[in-house]
């Protein structure tokens, strides 16, 4: 064990733990100077970081790629000064950088791989991007050629794409890029947290919505579909890793039977003769022992690493569903829900309609070490106090569309006459309603002030107003479909019918498709719709005539993955999300 532990330190030093150093402390560092508001940088330094990035990209094209895979969930900081009118992003400024790098080695002939071949889905990415720009042209009476500016910027999104599809051909390639997926997620993780926690006690704290981290994106929703992904993630490690277990105690227990039928006396106590003379007569041939043939052999045993591995992985469970729980999305609740069934389904019946071949035991204690990690992040919600949501009725009301909420009322309200509002009985649709009846709507935190003052605290129910909100944006996003069915309005052209929120941020469709069918019209609605399809299907094939365990572990990715971002979009629009377009380009890798 500590030949072992001395390995996995001195493999420290190797320069892949440099770069995934690099990689958290230029995520932390982008997500600081985006609160200190330094960035977006002016003119000159942009131009300056411009230049030097592309540098690194020529020199060291594959070192920029991995950055561009750590700075892909964050959505809300910008690097590009205002005079450009844009907003760059750092996992597309690096990108689009590394892009540029890419073709002049290409035009150069200096190009160190070769391109990924094309197949079905990237032809379905093309119609896709020309079928938004199709929708942009017809729109009519569209400001500031909106639909054109958002569809190039879609195709840049696709570029991002064909990118990672060339970076990302092999299992190999994507063992590699994992970890800095992983160790940016655990930094967007800890930062979401920390908001929270000094929301709760009335500190600085950047959330866009009261009580609901977003961490580096620009709201809850989006931070929990993210989460989600990583929760898929994590998931098909545990099962990798248990699975290698498993191997390497059945490889032990085949090697201990085939040495003691060579060895048998060896093998009472596991020693070796030539350590102890005194059991060896002399000029005999010392006999193995197990664990110096197991060392000749180390397939056969699992390496002190990967037991250091599984608990790195636990614990980035344990901190992602934290952060889930006290996100208060529900749609990333139900696509986390979602794919953990997805996820205990096919490992309990290997996609095969035999009973005599479901793996009953396996799964058991999977659901076990699931549900343990979900109270331990329950638990730690409500220990340090990270959330003042009252999280079942959060969670209730998904199924009953009701909210219940605290008020005050007015001590002089008449209780037998009813004209206070204290039973929990009562239903109101909209918080107005509660001036009629001097009461107001309060926070958690406000109860105790409220009681000094003498007034009368209750709880009642209101209908929960974002399902009337999304109500009203179906309700209209299929008006305007049905008035343009065939081209669309173009991409963001549905906000100007929608209008804003509270915080001035303009609606969207709320449905991906909606989203896609609005912006790119009926063609880019069945390139989506069959791009999706292609990716499942393919995923279900692949892993049930998988012949190793590393390919079917990848395509159980795919699977529970797919699950984790349809899911949560049947409620958002994500198609501007960067870490989409890398997802998919890892669908299309082959083994």
């Amino acid at each position: 064990m500590l030949s072992q532990l001395q390995q996995f330190v001195n493999s420290l030093n190797r320069p892949k733990y440099y770069l995934l150093a690099g990689n958290i402390l230029l995520v932390a560092a982008l997500i600081i100077l985006s609160n200190l508001k330094i960035v977006p940088l002016r003119t000159g330094d942009f131009a300056f970081f411009a230049v030097i990035t592309l540098a690194f990209a020529l020199y060291r094209p594959g070192w920029a790629f991995l950055f561009f895979v750590g700075t892909i969930p964050l959505e809300n900081i910008n690097l590009a000064p205002e005079s450009l009118g844009i907003a760059i992003r750092p996992y597309q400024f690096v990108g689009a950088l590394a892009i540029t790098a890419l073709l002049i080695r290409f035009f150069s002939k200096r190009l160190f791989f070769k391109p990924a071949k094309f197949n079905l889905a990237d032809w379905l990415v093309i119609v896709l991007v020309a079928a938004g720009f199709l929708s942009a042209f017809a729109a009519v009476g569209a400001k500031n050629f909106l639909p054109l500016r958002l569809a190039v910027i879609f195709a840049s999104f696709a570029a991002l794409y064909f990118l990672a599809r060339n970076y990302i051909q092999t299992l190999d390639d994507l063992k590699k890029v994992l970890p800095f997926f992983l160790s940016s997620g655990a930094v967007v993780t800890f930062y979401g947290i920390w908001q929270n926690w000094r929301f709760t006690r009335n500190l600085p704290n950047f959330e866009v919505m009261p009580g609901r981290p977003n961490s580096v994106f620009s709201e809850p929703d989006w931070l929990g579909m993210y989460l989600v992904l990583l929760i898929s993630v994590v998931y098909v490690l545990i099962y990798y890793y248990i699975k290698q277990v498993q191997s390497s105690r059945l490889n032990r227990m085949f090697l201990e039977k085939q040495t003691h039928s060579q060895y048998p006396d060896s093998l009472d106590t596991f020693t070796n003769k030539q350590d102890f003379p005194e059991l060896s007569g002399s000029g005999e041939t010392p006999e193995p022992a197990l664990d110096q043939i197991l060392n000749l052999n180390p397939i056969y045993h699992l390496p002190f690493t990967n037991y250091f591995s599984v608990f790195g992985i636990y614990v980035l469970l344990n901190i992602f569903l934290v952060l889930l729980v006290i996100t208060v999305s529900r749609s990333a609740w139900l696509g986390a829900f979602a794919a953990t069934f997805i996820f205990l389904f096919v490992i309990f019946t290997n996609l095969k309609f035999s009973p005599k071949e479901w793996r009953w035991k396996e799964t058991f204690y999977l659901k076990l070490k699931i549900l343990a990690s979900l109270l331990v992040a329950l638990a730690a919600v409500y220990v340090f106090n990270l959330t003042d949501f009252q999280l079942f009725n959060r969670a209730k009301s998904t199924g009953t569309g009701l909210q219940k909420i605290t008020v005050a009322c007015e001590p002089d309200c008449n209780v037998e006459t009813r004209q206070c509002l204290v039973s929990t009985e009562t239903i109101i649709s909209n918080i107005s309603e509660l001036e009629q009846y001097d009461c107001r709507h309060i926070n958690l935190e406000e109860i105790e002030s409220e009681k000094a003052k003498n007034n009368i605290i209750a709880e009642i129910y209101r209908e929960d107003p974002n399902v009337n909100i999304r109500g009203e944006i179906y309700r209209k996003s299929w008006q305007e479909i049905k008035k343009h069915p065939i081209m669309g309005i173009g991409w963001g052209s549905i906000g100007s019918v929608l209008g804003q929120d509270e915080r001035g941020a303009t609606f969207n469709s709320s449905n991906i498709f909606l989203e896609t069918w609005l912006g790119a019209g009926i063609l880019g609605l069945a390139s989506l719709l069959a791009l999706f399809s292609y990716i499942l299907l393919s995923a279900i094939k692949n892993y049930f005539y998988a012949c190793d365990q590393e390919g079917k572990v990848f395509h159980l990715f795919i699977i529970i993955s797919w699950f984790a971002i349809i899911i949560p979009n049947l409620f958002n629009a994500g198609i501007f999300l960067g870490f989409l377009w890398v997802w998919l380009a890892i669908t299309q890798i082959k083994e």
